[in-house]
């Protein structure tokens, strides 16, 4: 029996070592979230005191909790992600906020950082509703 609770607390303690919690779900821990590497923007650095959760962000502004699953659809939770439309538009940050539409949000405010981005997603959501993310709404509805 003890051969077997060694055995067992073994293999907790090398899930919580090889499988560590996600950046992204802790709060103000001073991790920095991952970035991919990208040619056409850099990647953003998050400073510790601004780590926050997709989930508090979304809270935080106002927006309902489908906003969770929009934005791992959108951008896989990068906030430095960016697409580029057939027109030249490009998308940017967690909510890929397009800049052809809504640059007059871009003045002053950094559509990398996840807080900015979470604002300017509230303002297109009062003005759009969801219509503004509909081409994605087969992956987050």
């Amino acid at each position: 029996m003890r051969r077997v609770l060694l055995h067992l607390c073994i293999v907790v303690l090398a899930c919580f070592a090889f499988f560590p919690v996600d950046p992204l779900l802790r709060e103000e821990t001073g991790a920095r979230i991952p970035q991919p590497i990208s040619a056409s923007v850099p990647p953003t650095t998050v400073p510790p005191t601004r780590v926050v959760s997709v989930v508090d962000l979304v809270r935080d502004v106002g927006l309902p909790a489908v906003f969770v699953a929009i934005a791992r659809c959108e951008s896989n939770f990068d906030p430095a992600a960016v697409h580029v439309n057939p027109n030249g538009s490009r998308d940017h940050g967690l909510w890929q906020i397009n800049d052809s539409w809504w640059k007059p949000l871009f003045d002053g405010v950094d559509p990398y950082d996840p807080v900015d981005n979470a604002a300017m997603a509230a303002v297109v959501y009062d003005e759009q509703g969801l219509a503004a993310w509909e081409p994605s709404r087969s992956c987050w509805d």
